[in-house]
């Protein structure tokens, strides 16, 4: 007779305990979801989302290669190959539709919601504190730009992975079960390769064991070696990519200026913590931010010194207010201008990881305090605050709806917005088609820096659209003049002698251009153009080919020559052309057509019927959408 096995059952307590962190856990979920249901409904905008997304050719093809491509290279400075794929993987599925990018969002911050919960709740085994710090992460107002802004999806990408890798390293510690130690590490790398930002992690796990009151011995010190090791390498890869693409001021290299923008940084953050109103995607520099930020500017550095040493001295001894304080400052750090990298000295979104830490230091206080006191009176305005908060967090979500919208709500609340902001609200205009009042911001724009040549190219470019050509000539006369070698001046300087009829200037200027930027596919496209509209077909073929060559899936590029291939009568390379263009994209309704064309002309009528009547339905299918 065997033996059977009996597997013990869970304890009523525990069951319990269960039930209730399951549903603790949907309630925060649920208040995070519908707090955050607006950016459903949000578009693409036009600050980094066309770099990143619209118009990123790395995202439009998920093959070995590409992904190979991905993982091998940085894009306009950054290097976050999973982040890339991501969007590769959605591009594959559901092209440019904004809602899945949003949707993608909105789910991975839900996950970290998750974990947050979970990572609390392991390091303080109270699920009240673990329930107030995950809802405060949840549907904190400053959390709203990484979330609702579809670029900064390297923000919820690498903190899932950060956190997770946390709560293996937690695990292992308990159990010491070497699998949650590799699996620990190997999340680390995947939060890398999200955002560099996760450089902090290993000192994070030291943070966590001086928690856990972990008696330290060489043992615990080889842990972390490497995890030392990959942060090192990809420190020194981030620098390198930022340092290239010259986002790192080299003549303030932690300077006394540094000091107290880091110093400025930390306070701002502690008081938007409490009072999360006027949230800007760009903030004006401190000392023209105006209010109370622009007065305690200049004594950043004694009043954050004032907050330490109090700090020091009544807290000292307490290891929550440690742990959380020292955890914000430690994920804080590589983006508090210590290391002068970029234009922003404060953001939104650099708050997403660090106020875990500050959440979890006000929780533990309030629990400590509601429990000496037994007053519920203080849930009860916990309460009341997390409500206001959500309902700020909502309306913030509903501000990111359009570039139109965002550039004029953060103008709005900050005046002194730089060119940039205005710069942006203009292209956003132009892009809406209303280049009256493009026009008038690129005015505003140039009021603030009259040598600021993307204010004059985009001018120029609304007056191009509008017709207006002697005045987009003028600005980009100026362009060129402030910068000779600035090449999208001459190609639409070129465009414009081409609507003029001054073709010898459009040639020269179209060489020119080339010359500058010799690997640009749309500049050989513009210059096809050009040798069309003259009736050069030939060497108009010989750019549209330059510009394939280029980019390979240039569709415009496969249309026009197409066309001319049709009209030379060479119908056989006219139909690859246009069959290609229906590879890159089945929904192309103009291929089909053109195609159907060709093959008529070539007098393969079966196929031309076949074609009309695929242009047919797809246009069809486009009426019913609209």
């Amino acid at each position: 007779m065997t033996n059977k096995k009996k597997f013990s059952k869970p304890e009523p307590e525990e069951k319990k305990s269960n039930t209730k962190t399951f549903i603790l856990l949907l309630v925060i979920l649920g208040i995070t979801f519908i707090t955050f249901l607006p950016v459903l409904n949000n578009g693409f905008t036009n600050w980094d989302d066309d770099f990143l997304i619209t118009q990123n050719q790395l995202i439009t093809e998920l093959t070995l290669n590409n992904i190979i491509n991905i993982f091998s290279s940085s894009h306009v400075g950054l290097y976050n190959p999973l982040v890339v794929l991501s969007h590769a993987i959605e591009y594959k599925f559901y092209k440019l539709n904004p809602r899945i990018y949003h949707l993608t969002n909105l789910l991975l911050h839900l996950i970290n919601t998750g974990l947050v919960y979970y990572l609390i709740l392991l390091l303080s085994r109270k699920q009240y504190i673990s329930f107030f710090v995950a809802l405060l992460f949840g549907i904190h107002p400053l959390h709203v730009e990484s979330v609702a802004w579809i670029s900064e999806r390297k923000d919820v990408l690498y903190t899932l992975f950060f956190l997770l890798s946390l709560i293996l390293y937690i695990f292992y510690t308990k159990t010491n079960n070497i699998k949650h130690y590799f699996l620990s590490i190997l999340s680390f790398v995947l939060s890398l390769l999200s955002k560099s930002m996760a450089v902090t992690l290993p000192v994070v796990l030291i943070l966590i064991d001086y928690y856990n009151r972990r008696n330290y011995n060489k043992k615990i010190l080889l842990e972390k070696v490497p995890y030392f090791i990959f942060a090192i390498v990809f420190g020194v890869i981030t620098i390198y990519i930022q340092s290239t693409a010259e986002n790192i001021n080299k003549t303030s290299f932690i300077g006394l200026q540094n000091i107290r923008n880091a110093s400025f940084a930390v306070i701002f953050y502690l008081i938007k913590l409490f009072i999360p109103t006027k949230l800007s995607c760009l903030y004006p520099y401190p000392d023209k931010i105006g209010g109370f930020y622009s007065f305690i500017y200049p004594y950043s550095i004694i009043i954050l010194g004032i907050i330490i040493l109090l700090i020091i001295y009544y807290q000292r001894n307490d290891r929550s207010v440690i742990f959380g304080l020292m955890f914000f400052i430690i994920t804080i750090s590589p983006v508090i201008q210590l290391l002068p990298v970029g234009r922003t000295i404060v953001a939104d979104r650099y708050t997403y990881i660090p106020y875990i830490g500050l959440f979890y230091l006000i929780i533990e206080k309030l629990h400590l305090l509601q429990k000496e006191k037994i007053n519920y009176f203080i849930t009860l305005i916990l309460l009341t605050i997390l409500f206001y908060f959500a309902s700020l967090t909502n309306n913030r979500c509903k501000i990111w709806s359009d570039s139109i919208t965002l550039w004029t709500t953060d103008i709005k609340t900050y005046p002194e917005l730089d060119k940039v902001a205005y710069n942006n609200l203009g292209n956003a205009y132009s892009d809406a088609g209303d280049y009256e009042k493009a026009i008038s911001v690129y005015n505003i724009v140039i009021s603030i820096d009259f040598q600021y040549t993307d204010a004059y190219l985009n001018r120029g470019n609304a007056y191009l659209k509008k017709g207006d050509y002697e005045k987009a000539i003028n600005d980009y006369n100026t362009v060129i003049k402030l910068n000779p070698n600035h090449a999208k001046a001459y190609l639409h300087r070129a465009s414009a002698y081409t609507y003029e009829k001054e073709y010898d200037k459009a040639i020269i200027d179209f060489n020119k251009a080339i010359e500058l930027k010799p690997n640009f596919a749309s500049f050989y496209y513009n210059r096809a153009v050009f040798y069309a509209i003259i009736k050069e077909y030939d060497k108009s073929i010989s750019d549209y080919t330059k510009a394939i060559e280029n980019n390979p899936k240039y569709i415009d590029a496969y249309i026009n020559r197409g066309a001319i291939y049709t009209q030379k009568k060479e119908y056989d390379k006219a139909i690859l052309d246009y069959t290609r263009v229906i590879e890159l994209n089945p929904n192309y309704s103009l291929a089909y057509y053109n195609r159907a064309i060709a093959y008529n002309k070539k007098g393969e009528i079966d196929k031309a019927k076949s074609d009309l009547e695929s242009f047919k339905r797809l246009e069809t299918n486009k009426k019913s959408i609209k």
